[in-house]
This record gives C-alpha cells, sequence and structure tokens, in this order.
C-alpha cells in the first residue's frame, strides 16, 4: 500500500509505502511520518494536507475504542499535541498532481518511508505547482 502523503524540503521528497493496509491506513501513515519528519526539521508552523475526509475526522475526534487503527491514530494526536501549530487542511484527492504522481513513485519504492531526490524535473514542476 502507498499514501499520497508527502513532504518537500531542500534535500528531497517524501513517500511512505507500507507492506498492507487499506488507503485509509496508508493516509494515517503517511501523515504521521510527515509530522515527525516536520518536527524533526525544525518546522513549528505546518500545514498538513490530507486527502482523505475519514483521515482528517479521526485526527480531529475522539478516537472509537475499537478502531483498528486507535494506536496510529494516538500517536499522531500526541504529534498534533506538541508545542506547535498544525493545521489540517482537507484538500481533494483530484486536485494534487504531486500527489498522483509521488503514489506512482511509491509503487516501486521498497516499503517504509523514503527520500526521493528532487533531480526528477518533471516531479519537481509538479511539486512547485501544486504549492502555487
Amino acid at each position: 500500500m502507498h499514501t499520497k502523503s508527502h513532504h518537500q524540503s531542500n534535500s528531497g521528497t517524501c513517500v511512505f509505502r507500507g507492506e498492507a493496509g487499506d488507503c485509509l491506513t496508508a493516509e494515517l501513515w503517511g501523515s504521521l511520518h510527515g509530522l515527525k519528519l516536520a518536527w524533526d526539521l525544525g518546522f513549528r508552523k505546518v500545514i498538513l494536507e490530507v486527502d482523505s475526509s475519514d483521515a482528517v475526522e479521526l485526527m480531529k475526534q475522539p478516537t472509537p475504542a475499537t478502531h483498528e487503527d486507535r494506536c496510529l491514530i494516538e500517536e499522531i494526536k500526541g504529534m498534533l499535541a506538541r508545542e506547535w501549530c498544525v493545521e489540517i487542511q482537507l484538500i481533494s484527492r483530484w486536485a494534487n498532481e504531486a500527489a498522483d504522481q509521488l503514489a506512482e513513485a511509491g509503487l516501486y519504492a521498497m516499503p517504509g518511508f523514503q527520500v526521493l531526490s528532487l533531480a526528477d524535473e518533471g516531479l519537481h514542476r509538479v511539486l512547485m505547482r501544486d504549492a502555487g
């Protein structure tokens, strides 16, 4: 499973690919890894763009006690509770062309969290257009 969550910095673009799970689980894992990366890089004002309304709801509402991703959701909430400003934005799945390209790249990546080079000019252009 791959996720469309991504982060761009001067060092590259990140993509997360897990071994198994559904799209919601992948979106949650991508969000957690993106938050951890932003924190570790010292960013304290972050916009987390998510294209799953279910994922946004799980991050903002009380976690159902029986949810299969409960531990993952609680870890995300722990990250959100840190001393920083994180704005969670629901974005259109269709408006995020960069995410589609990153998801495709994730199909060929090793499982886990990967940093991809921005040497691919096509991907770099798409990221800049989406960010604009």
